[in-house]
């Protein structure tokens, strides 16, 4: 329906990775209808099953969100009173809460993407809209200059698209249309009472951001869009889910059973005249056999042997397989036996798989982090010359107390200046650095 509403407003819109995005939907949810139900023939008729899943697509996304923007992610301006304006706006839109969840998003349907604009009272908002939302509508390479964004709403009691159309006028500009059509037959809504309807940003600046996997699209190799990252690990998501279904199966079947002859279920009279079965029927241990031969007429335990080790080793070996497919590199997940999945390790080597594939990642997100304040410095008409600097959290590859050592030897040894070890430590500017160090002892310069 959007795409017809756009088609119909004059643009021609990119939906070739909608039906690749359902799919990886469905692998993100942890239930794809066409793998994981399936049939088993049982010698008389065909059983309908559903497979257990370990629903690792999920996890590698959330893992991959929890190390690109979380907590300890630096954004300066290079200014204390517009770093504190941008943190305010930043806390306000929820953004390290949402922009974390956005990301997730991002890796599972290959895009998503952050867009602002301006409140009633000019207040600067920033929407999180996922990658089925997304309609680019001109692009170069993989950059999307022109783009459409719809999301639902429900107005005056209507549900209905709100689209947001960002193009460029013949200055280079960027001009904002907000349109609102009925979810229902996709015909046009007031706009009055909901949000101006053309805004003129006056900016060649974009005020939307595209957020992907740095990784290049091998399905569809003439879209903008981005692929998930598990996108080329199906194969090795099928597997796990295969072994980890088997692995709950063989408990599953393998239970403890208690074979008794069909008569131990007869009830028998007490004294005060009350009846009462021999064997709880509750009780699943017990299983009844009909007509035992004479002389067979006693109590049986059926114990079946697990193989437990075996599922284990071989669920080890396809996360191995997905954690590398996804790039992750090996070993990066362990399977547990109380049948969870646990990171291996919490730091990594810069040599790793791990380290560089997050710091191709990072350059995606960084851009859009530094056109995100541009654009946020813009609505709320606040110059500022200085650079964006974008400052990721690296505990998860080096050990920072180690680092920390390291270069406070090197600042006794006068290889490094201590505002230069007080600037990394604290993350200060140079500037701030210089001046919270003026007259200060070298024993107390990371004092506040």
């Amino acid at each position: 329906m959007i795409n017809q509403i756009l088609s119909k407003l004059g643009y021609s819109c990119d939906t070739s990775m909608q039906e690749h995005m359902q799919v990886w939907q469905s692998w993100y949810e942890g239930y794809v209808e066409t793998f994981h139900k399936y049939k088993v023939y049982n010698g008389k008729a065909f059983i309908t099953r559903v497979r257990d899943s370990l629903r690792m697509p999920k996890r590698v996304c959330e893992d991959w969100a929890d190390m690109l923007l979380n907590e300890k992610v630096v954004i300066n301006v290079g200014d204390d009173t517009i770093n504190k304006r941008i943190k305010q706006v930043l806390t306000a839109n929820d953004f390290y809460v949402q922009g974390n969840q956005l990301i997730e998003k991002a890796f599972a349907l290959g895009t998503a993407a952050l867009v602002e604009y301006a409140d009633a009272n000019g207040n600067p908002v920033i929407d999180y809209i996922t990658g089925d939302m997304i309609y680019p509508i001109s692009w170069s390479g993989t950059r999307i200059t022109e783009c459409a964004f719809a999301s639902e709403k429900t107005v005056n009691g209507v549900e209905a698209y709100y689209i947001n159309i960002h193009t460029k006028n013949n200055l280079g500009n960027y001009v904002i249309q907000n349109r609102l059509f009925k979810k229902t037959d996709g015909t046009a809504l007031d706009m009055s009472g909901v949000v101006e309807g053309i805004i003129d940003t006056g900016s060649p600046n974009k005020r939307f951001q595209i957020i992907t996997p740095n990784i290049a699209n091998n399905i569809e190799k003439q879209t903008p869009m981005g692929i998930s990252v598990f996108a080329n690990a199906v194969a090795e998501m099928k597997g796990i889910d295969l072994v980890y279904d088997s692995y709950i199966n063989e408990f599953r079947l393998g239970k403890k059973r208690i074979l008794i002859p069909v008569t131990a279920l007869q009830t028998m009279k007490e004294e005060d005249g009350v009846s009462t079965p021999v064997f709880d029927y509750n009780d699943t241990e017990f299983y009844a056999l009909p007509g035992m031969p004479d002389g067979e007429q006693f109590i049986k335990e059926m114990n079946m042997e697990l193989r437990s080790n075996e599922h284990k080793e071989a669920l080890e070996v396809q996360l191995n397989m997905f954690s590398d497919a996804c790039g992750m590199g090996e070993d990066q997940y362990q399977f547990q036996s109380s049948g969870g999945v646990k990171t291996a390790r919490e730091v990594i080597s810069e040599n790793s798989k791990l380290f560089r594939t997050l710091k191709k990642h990072e350059i995606v997100l960084k851009s859009a982090l530094i056109s995100l304040i541009t654009a946020l410095l813009e609505i709320m008409n606040i110059k500022n010359e200085l650079d964006t600097v974008i400052e990721f959290d690296d505990s998860i590859i080096e050990d920072t107390d180690t680092e920390f050592n390291r270069r406070l030897q090197m600042v006794s040894v006068q290889a490094m200046k201590p505002w230069e070890l007080r600037a990394w430590q604290l993350n200060e500017t140079e500037e701030e650095a210089k001046k919270a160090l003026e007259g200060a002892e070298s024993d107390d310069i990371f004092e506040e």
